[in-house]
C-alpha cells in the first residue's frame, strides 16, 4: 500500500487490490462470525467466560443437582421419628450422593444417623432384661438350675423351695432327673366372679377355687393312672390379693408332691413320652375307669336303682372297651394277651345287661356278682407288661 497527499495536505489511504485487480475491504472486527465452507464457525470464547454474582463461578460440574438434598432431610425427620430401618438407609444413601454431586445436607445426614442410633441402642437396652429372662428360664428348662417364682412355673417343671411349700418366691428349678420336691402338671384359670372379675374374691374362695380345679386335671398330665404314686398329694399355689389386683394373676399352679421325701423322674405319663401302642390301650381303658370310679357305695338291696343304672353303663361302656382295644391292633408280646382280655370283657356284657333289667334286688345282685368275676383284671396286668405300663393298683389322690 502507498499513500499521497491530496490538495489539502491530509493523507489519503488507498485500497489494495486482488491479483485480478478488485479491491478488497478491509475485514469488519464487528461483524458476526464469518462461515468457512458453508458452516458457521463459533468465535473464540475465553475460558471461565462467564463470571456469575459477585465474581463467583457461576457453572461448575453438576451445577444442575445443586441444593440441599432431600433424602438427608428425610434421614433426620425419619430419625427423630424412630424410624430406624429407613432412617439409616436414607442417610447413607445421603451421604454417598451429597460427595458426589457437591450437595448441602451431610449435617442433616449424619443426625438422622446418631438419632437412629440412639433409637436402636435404646430399644436393646429396654429388651434386654425380658431377652434375658426368657433365655435364663428355657435354659432352666433344659436341663440347668435356675431360680424363679411359683408364677412363673409350667407344666412339667419340678422345683424344691426354698423353705417350705408356701413358700412362692425363690424356687429352685430342677431337671426331673434330679431328686426334687413337687412337679407341675397343670395351670388353672380361677373363674370366680365374672361379673367383677378385678375384685379379690378373698384367700378362701380363691383356694376353694384351686381345690376344686386342679384335682380333675391330674389324669390329663399322668394318663397311666396307675402310674401316681399312692402317697401322691396334690397341692396349689394361688394368687394372693396384691398379686390378683395389681398383676393380674388368675391362675393357679397344680403340683405333685410326694410326702416321703424328694423324688427322682417325672411322673408326666401322656403324648409326650408314651408310645403310639400305650396311648391307644389307655385311651380305651378310660371309660371304663372313669365309670369305675362312680360305682354305687352300700348294699344292692338298699340301693337297686343306683346298681341297675351302673350295671347298664357299664355293659354299654364294656362294649365299648373291647371294640377299641381290637382297634388299636396291638402285636408282640400285647397281642396275645389283650386278645384274652377282650375276649373276657365281652364274656361279661351279657351279665351287666342281666343286672340292670333286674327287678328283684336279689337278681340284680347276683348278676352284678358275675359280671365283677368278668372284668378281666388278669388279662389287663398281662397288657400292661407287655407294653411297659404301670402295674400297681391305681391309689386316691389327697388334697
Amino acid at each position: 500500500m502507498s499513500t499521497s497527499s491530496d490538495g489539502d495536505g491530509s493523507p489519503a489511504q488507498s485500497a489494495d487490490t486482488g491479483t485480478n485487480g478488485s479491491a478488497v475491504a478491509p475485514p469488519d472486527i464487528w461483524a458476526p462470525p464469518s462461515a468457512v465452507g458453508g458452516l458457521p464457525t463459533a468465535a473464540p470464547r475465553p475460558w471461565a467466560a462467564y463470571q456469575g454474582p459477585a465474581g463467583g463461578a457461576g457453572w461448575a460440574p453438576g451445577d444442575g443437582q445443586s441444593g440441599r438434598s432431600g433424602m438427608a432431610v428425610a434421614s433426620l425427620v425419619l430419625g427423630a421419628l424412630g424410624a430406624v430401618p429407613l432412617s439409616v438407609g436414607l442417610g447413607i444413601a445421603a451421604l454417598v450422593r451429597i460427595h458426589r454431586r457437591q450437595q448441602k445436607g451431610r449435617a442433616q445426614a449424619v443426625v438422622g444417623l446418631v438419632l437412629s442410633g440412639l433409637w436402636l441402642f435404646a430399644l436393646v437396652v429396654s429388651a434386654a432384661p425380658a431377652l434375658w429372662g426368657s433365655r435364663v428360664q428355657h435354659v432352666a428348662r433344659s436341663g440347668a438350675h435356675g431360680s424363679m417364682s411359683a408364677f412363673d412355673l409350667r407344666p412339667g417343671d419340678c422345683f424344691t423351695p426354698p423353705g417350705s411349700l408356701k413358700t412362692v418366691h425363690g424356687l429352685k428349678l430342677l431337671p426331673c432327673s434330679e431328686p426334687h420336691a413337687a412337679e407341675v402338671y397343670s395351670l388353672i384359670t380361677l373363674q370366680v366372679d365374672e361379673a367383677h372379675p378385678e375384685e379379690y374374691p378373698g384367700e378362701e374362695v380363691v383356694k376353694s377355687a384351686a381345690r376344686e380345679g386342679c384335682p380333675g386335671r391330674v389324669e390329663e398330665y399322668i394318663q397311666d393312672t396307675w402310674a401316681i404314686p399312692e402317697q401322691a398329694e396334690v397341692q396349689f399355689y394361688v394368687p394372693n390379693e396384691l398379686s390378683w389386683t395389681v398383676l393380674g394373676s388368675r391362675r393357679a399352679v397344680c403340683f405333685l408332691v410326694d410326702p416321703a421325701g424328694p423324688q427322682t423322674g417325672t411322673l408326666r405319663r401322656d403324648r409326650t413320652n408314651l408310645t403310639a401302642n400305650q396311648l391307644c390301650y389307655l385311651l380305651a381303658v378310660k371309660p371304663f375307669n372313669d365309670l369305675m370310679g362312680g360305682e354305687p357305695e352300700g348294699a344292692v338291696d338298699d340301693k337297686p336303682d343306683e346298681y341297675r343304672s351302673f350295671a347298664g353303663a357299664m355293659a354299654r361302656t364294656e362294649r365299648q372297651e373291647a371294640r377299641s382295644i381290637e382297634a388299636c391292633h396291638l402285636s408282640g408280646a400285647a397281642r396275645e394277651p389283650a386278645t384274652a382280655m377282650v375276649r373276657e370283657i365281652r364274656a361279661g356284657v351279657p351279665y351287666w345287661v342281666a343286672a340292670s333289667d333286674a327287678e328283684e334286688p336279689a337278681n340284680v345282685r347276683r348278676a352284678l356278682e358275675h359280671g365283677y368275676a368278668h372284668l378281666a383284671d388278669e388279662q389287663a396286668l398281662a397288657v400292661r407288661e407287655a407294653l411297659d405300663l404301670a402295674t400297681g393298683e391305681e391309689a386316691g389322690l389327697e388334697v
